[in-house]
């Protein structure tokens, strides 16, 4: 049954978008990368490179997504932290570390806002993860020797990661496709079949979908290497990837453009080319950014906490994620979605 009209909700999990699966405009791989392995999920990704290598140690930054971290963990590698958080100077913080042999380097791209960076002089192999942005500067003439993503978090896809050399160093091998891969990738997308019918105005009940998002977003942890799904596999390499990212570019032009108040800022990025992932609101305090997140639940619009962090983290890098907000604005929306969008953040900011 169709009610009377489309329902207009912002964020959580894709939707299925039919449009996406189109003539390719522009190659998803960075300029630099002739081959990629592909996953079910970028932690699987950085599983199998640390696992066909010597390392004995890893270095992470303490501001991180901690579904990775125990997915590093779980292949037995020595970890070790540093204080990196999106705004930080990266830098200079890694220029402080005590490296050691065997030791390797995790640097993350937060957000898509940070510009290229350069590794030289670093005396230890870096990982990088371009999860957030895969066609900004820094991706597309990364010099490191590993690139990983999970192309799940920017793609209209129900799984998926990715693995690449700019150095052209050796990668793993190409899993096969498990079974409980295949299963969990179909019923991701089922659950964003059904929530595109939800979209549309059909008599869909919410709680079907949310359920199978978060159940099988638990099941990524407890799968063996699985290669990436058909579907998502075919999304990747024939969607319209540069319409997709152009129009996030523009729908996050104009969703900065919100009226703030003294109490909350937007994070910018660093250049012209970085691809942001979002917009990043960051409020004066913790209390002021749960008032704000409940207000915009209560409107329909779910924002997402990059990343809950352990009580072992240093207190300032645990103060920034207590701070922030992400507001989902990419290709899923059109122009007419983000000025909706931002006008029910403008009046929210308002109370």
């Amino acid at each position: 049954m169709l009610v009377n009209r489309k329902i207009e909700e912002f964020g959580s999990d894709f939707h299925y978008i039919i449009d996406s699966l189109c003539e390719t405009d522009i190659n998803v791989f960075p300029a630099k990368s002739k081959e990629a392995t592909y996953y079910i999920s970028g932690r699987q990704a950085i599983q199998e490179l640390l696992c066909s290598m010597e390392w004995d140690r890893i270095w992470v930054p303490y501001y991180y997504c901690y579904d990775v971290v125990s997915a590093i963990k779980s292949v037995g590698i020595e970890i070790d932290f540093y204080p990196d958080f999106p705004t930080a100077n990266d830098n200079e913080i890694i220029s402080n570390i005590n490296f050691r042999d065997k030791d390797v380097l995790l640097r993350v791209n937060y957000f898509g806002f940070r510009g290229k960076r350069c590794n030289t002089g670093i005396s230890v192999p870096v990982i990088e993860d371009h999860s957030h942005d895969l066609v900004g500067e820094w991706p597309q003439n990364s010099d490191a020797d590993w690139c990983f993503a999970s192309l799940r978090k920017t793609f209209p896809i129900p799984d998926g990661g990715m693995l690449w050399s700019p150095q052209q160093r050796p990668l793993p091998q190409q899993p096969q496709q498990t079974l409980q891969g295949g299963l969990l990738a179909a019923q991701r997308l089922n659950a964003m079949l059904l929530k595109t019918l939800y979209l549309k105005g059909y008599n869909i009940d919410k709680d079907m979908f949310r359920k199978i998002f978060m159940s099988t977003e638990k099941q990524f942890s407890e799968l063996h290497i699985s290669d990436i799904s058909e579907i998502s596999h075919n999304v990747v390499n024939f969607m319209r990837k540069e319409n997709w990212h152009c129009k996030k570019k523009e729908n996050w032009k104009l969703l900065s453009q919100i009226e703030i108040k003294n109490d909350v800022v937007i994070i910018k990025p660093e250049d012209s080319q970085c691809n942001s992932f979002s917009l990043m609101l960051f409020f004066e305090t913790y209390e002021k950014r749960e008032e704000v997140k409940k207000m915009l639940i209560e409107r329909y619009i779910y924002p997402a906490v990059l990343w809950p962090l352990p009580d072992s983290c240093p207190e300032k890098i645990i103060n920034w994620s207590n701070r922030m907000l992400s507001v989902h604005c990419d290709g899923r929306y059109n122009k007419n979605d983000i000025t909706e969008l931002k006008s029910r953040i403008e009046d929210i900011l308002e109370v």
